[in-house]
């Protein structure tokens, strides 16, 4: 999918943010154009004028102009990286991002997001009950994910505000490339969650490229402009990982597109969807208020037992 992640703020930790698929996503930064800037009513290299037109280049991108439900597919590699130990992969992971869009009255857009997905195998992509940590060597259980469900607006302010990004541009297709990273205290204390726990400090840190074609995005007749999505994100363990505060960290390596409709998503990523979270393809939401992943975790497992 994917908010910069700090606690302290009043901010909270998903995948979403790490996707980049909500607010604040600026595609054309008044601080970061990749082409000549005069003053803002000049086009840049990519052929669209600023600022007044990049909030509808921006939602087209990410999303639609339309009100139409937009789903994005996510396939990747989680790995495990350690002092003096060889990175290794850990599993695979699959996801969905479903996200319900509409346009307002006033010129801005609302976004309401619903990402599902699984850890799987490594070959067969099938779901995972356990995995073999590569770090400890100890069986664990891999704790599938479910987040979003609050409401973002876009507007051109918002846009204007967000981050530094660059565009660059080969044959006819546009690189849209933002990165962001940060810390935050940790939500797995050593005092409550011994194994969870990686540090008192979370960190993140991650570099997300859009891939689209320049005549579609230039074209004021496409509504939703397709894209591939190439994401890699470094994160502290995964607190299913059980690392006891050993130092190191995992890193996500993903590759993501829209979907031109429901009957592209893979069986397998169906299946679990559907078996999992029955009404995620249905008309309506398919839960109300905020799902985050973590504190699901903190529900429904509670502390893992002290290693002996």
């Amino acid at each position: 999918m994917l908010n910069l992640i700090n606690a302290q703020k009043g901010f909270s930790l998903n995948r979403r943010s790490m996707l980049r698929f909500g607010a604040g996503m600026a595609l054309y930064s008044t601080a970061s154009h990749s082409g000549p800037k005069s003053d803002a009513s000049a086009e840049n290299e990519t052929g669209f004028s600023e600022p007044k037109d990049d909030l509808q280049t921006h939602i087209k991108l990410i999303g639609t102009l339309e009100k139409e439900d937009v789903y994005v597919a996510l396939d990747g590699t989680l790995w495990a990286i350690a002092p003096n130990r060889e990175p290794a992969p850990i599993c695979g992971f699959h996801g969905l991002a479903r996200s319900m869009w509409s346009p307002q009255k006033d010129g801005s857009y609302s976004q309401r997001s619903f990402d599902i997905g699984y850890f799987g195998d490594l070959e067969s992509g099938e779901p995972l009950d356990s995995v073999k940590n590569p770090i400890t060597n100890e069986e664990v259980s891999p704790f599938h994910f479910r987040y979003g469900g609050n409401q973002v607006i876009h507007t051109e302010e918002t846009l204007r505000s967000g981050l530094q990004s660059r565009w660059q541009t080969t044959g006819r297709k546009l690189w849209y490339t933002e990165q962001r990273g940060g810390t935050f205290p940790t939500p797995f204390p050593s005092s409550d969650w011994p194994r969870e726990n990686s540090g008192d400090e979370f960190l993140f840190g991650s570099e997300t490229s859009y891939l689209v074609s320049e005549k579609e995005l230039n074209d004021r007749t496409v509504r939703r402009a397709d894209y591939t999505l190439f994401w890699t994100a470094f994160l502290s363990w995964e607190p299913w990982l059980l690392m006891d505060g050993a130092p190191g960290f995992v890193m996500w390596r993903g590759v993501a597109s829209k979907l031109g409709s429901i009957s592209e998503v893979s069986p397998t990523l169906k299946a679990y969807i559907e078996t999992n979270q029955a009404n995620y393809f249905a008309p309506n939401r398919p839960w109300e208020g905020r799902a985050s992943t973590y504190e699901s975790y903190k529900k429904q497992r509670g502390a893992a037992s002290p290693r002996d």
